[in-house]
């Protein structure tokens, strides 16, 4: 226990009071002074706080899926959704109409991603960045349009909620918002009747209706990350994504390991 009360001049004081070499608590220090990192310090210098590492890396899949508007005559054109045989041929035949052709709505899987990102931590709470990717599981190409583009290009900004949550392990959350280009396709089954005859023989052909969104999009999200160490963890995010010009409503969900350095 450190001393702090020493007359003048007497046997062992020898003069100011000396700093304790360790201490647990700050009942281990003398008068004026705190426990910090297992030595007393100061009172009046401020607690250090681990530094957060600025540089992070990560690579990550993402899986994608958009709201499917509902569709009569699906196939017919003119409703957003262009039809492919199994073998990836345009459907370019006039269905009969009302007659089944019809997509009822609702979410579904879309294309999937491989993202490698780069974020720069600014203070405390937040950091910006960018991703790049290769999407993959893309729609077949009409004739005349444009095929598929499978590149993913994407900046973000992140908030990191509570105190100094980049500096620490154990779990994080967030909360985003971020931009960019990216083509974003989903399909579903239909069956259409090439004519009366076919409908009343009960000799449907099957199909899949496909839906492509983008080039642009915009999104905001969030999740949260296990550190293992202040400076390696997993990262699991859920974001509502806008495409546009050609629009579509859709979510995305990702998986992540980061390395921070």
């Amino acid at each position: 226990m450190a001393h702090t009360d020493c007359p003048p001049e007497f046997p062992g004081c020898g003069g100011p009071a000396t700093t304790s070499t360790t201490c647990t608590s700050d009942g281990d220090c003398n008068q004026g002074q705190l426990c910090q990192d297992g030595a007393c310090t100061e009172a009046g210098r401020p607690r250090e706080r681990a530094p957060s590492l600025r540089n992070w890396i990560s690579v990550a899949f993402e899986t994608d899926a958009l709201l499917l508007p509902y569709a009569n005559n699906a196939c017919a054109g003119g409703t957003g959704y262009t039809c492919f045989g199994s073998d990836g041929a345009y459907y370019a035949n006039l269905p009969l109409a009302g007659a089944d052709d019809q997509i009822g709505g609702g979410l579904a899987i879309a294309t999937s991603r491989i993202l490698v990102g780069y974020d720069r931590a600014l203070g405390e709470n937040f950091t910006v960045g960018g991703r790049l990717g290769y999407a993959l599981g893309g729609g077949p190409q009409r004739p005349g349009a444009n095929g598929f583009l499978p590149i993913h290009v994407e900046a973000r900004t992140t908030y990191w909620f509570g105190s100094s949550p980049l500096a620490r392990s154990g779990l994080r959350f967030f909360a985003l918002a971020a931009g960019g280009m990216a083509e974003v396709d989903a399909s579903v089954p239909v069956d259409v009747y090439a004519n009366v005859q076919a409908y009343q023989a009960e000799q449907s052909q099957g199909y899949r209706a496909w839906k492509k969104a983008g080039l642009g999009f915009a999104a905001l999200g969030g999740g949260g990350m296990f550190a293992f160490t202040p400076s390696t963890g997993v990262v699991l995010e859920a974001k509502a994504v806008e495409m546009f010009p050609t629009p579509a409503t859709g979510v995305s969900l990702q998986l992540a390991y980061v390395v921070v350095l």
